[in-house]
């Protein structure tokens, strides 16, 4: 049986088919899975699958004789799961929304690996709940549109290079490893799609006294990204204080945020917390101002 035909007739069994609501395309090319549950079963450690679907890639994930937790938001699908791998004591299916789930209670020792074919709709915010909470999670492997997986590996300089590029790429080097075609999904999408890797080598490449900081002159410099970084940064820092960091980290403000890589914006982080503010001066914290997202 075909892997399509094979999730058609799961499907049937719990009684659903593709939802927009779910941002559902499920993966049907045997290869590429194959492909993603090898390389995710190479870190050896813990799996949490987001969005099993019909469990084509679960299956092969405990293959390799690894624990996985699997969250499906789509109840019927959860249901289904849930009796599909009753007999497995090394599946744990959870019913419900991956973006509102507690890690400790998912994955309560790490560290751990995230792989996935993620929705369209979720995958930014969820990719940054990642980031934040990157001390738990050794590897991502996540199929996205490749529209996201370009912008988040994208260099300093790309004209998609965002603060989400910063912030992953400051977690660990972001590699796509491959593209896949709309017809390698049922129902296919619209555009093409790609895996990519993260492997999160450094989660304190920007330290706990730095990082809220780092996150939100990032935000706030993207924010406002056809300003200079002397004028985007003015309304978190006093400027004295950010021109003296600047010299002692050798970044040039007159650039614009798409200019600075990662490592430029930790140095220019770590120069200004390293400076203590003369007495009454530049109060202000790393609070995110209002509107920040």
């Amino acid at each position: 049986m075909s892997v399509k035909s094979d999730v058609r007739s799961r499907l049937e069994a719990a009684g659903a088919s593709p939802a927009k609501a779910y941002g559902q395309h499920f993966l049907i090319e045997a290869p590429i899975l194959d492909a993603i549950a090898a390389e995710a079963l190479q870190t050896g450690e813990p799996l949490l699958e987001v969005g099993p679907g019909p469990g084509t890639l679960t299956e092969r994930l405990i293959a390799g004789d690894r624990s996985v937790v699997a969250v499906e938001k789509d109840r019927r699908l959860a249901g289904w799961l849930t009796q599909w791998f009753a007999a497995n004591p090394r599946v744990r299916i959870v019913e419900g929304d991956v973006l509102q789930q507690s890690w400790d209670e998912l994955v309560p020792t790490g560290p751990a690996t995230a792989v996935g074919n993620l929705p369209y709709n979720i995958s930014g915010p969820l990719i940054a709940r990642f980031v934040e909470d990157r001390s738990r999670w050794s590897h991502l492997f996540f199929m996205l549109q490749e529209e996201v997986a370009d912008r988040l590996a994208a260099p300093a300089g790309s004209r998609i290079y965002g603060p989400l590029s910063v912030l992953l790429q400051a977690c660990g080097p972001v590699k796509k490893l491959r593209r896949v075609p709309p017809g390698a999904f049922w129902p296919p999408p619209k555009v093409w799609s790609a895996v990519i890797e993260v492997r999160l080598e450094h989660p304190n490449a920007v330290g706990p006294p730095h990082w809220d900081r780092f996150r939100n002159w990032v935000r706030t410099a993207f924010r406002q990204r056809r300003k200079t970084l002397r004028n985007a940064l003015a309304a978190v820092t006093d400027p004295t204080r950010l021109k003296r960091a600047a010299c002692r980290s050798e970044v040039d403000l007159s650039q614009r945020p798409e200019s600075l890589s990662w490592q430029a914006f930790r140095a220019l982080v770590q120069a200004h917390d390293e400076d203590a503010p003369a007495s009454g001066t530049d109060l202000r914290t790393a609070e995110e101002p209002p509107g920040a997202s």
